[in-house]
């Protein structure tokens, strides 16, 4: 008689976590906010799935591939950020400079 053994089923949201997440992550030089809104996406899914995967049990690959999902999302959200930051300081050097440009 002959067992046959199962692989435990893989998490999709851990992988479309990590795919949505990458693209947002290559979308980075297009505008922003695009990028930061899959990145957010695929945090959000990487933590939902990273809950799955502990509430019920699951391999070690679909939760390190769900903290990635986590992690490389969150990196278009921190530029998007930054640039932000930037972009606050420099307005009132860009205003002077128009107000003076119509004087």
């Amino acid at each position: 008689m002959m067992i046959e053994q199962t692989s435990p089923k893989r998490s999709w949201l851990a992988t479309a976590s990590f795919l949505l997440a990458l693209l947002g992550l290559c979308t980075l030089p297009l505008p922003l906010i695009p990028s930061s809104l899959l990145g957010g996406i695929g945090s959000l899914l990487g933590g939902v799935a990273l809950w799955k995967i502990q509430k019920n049990g699951g391999t070690n690959r679909d939760r390190l591939i769900a903290i990635a999902g986590i992690i490389i999302g969150l990196l278009p959200i921190f530029s998007l950020c930054v640039m932000l930051t930037i972009l606050a300081r420099e307005i009132p050097r860009v205003a002077g400079l128009l107000s003076n440009l119509f004087r």
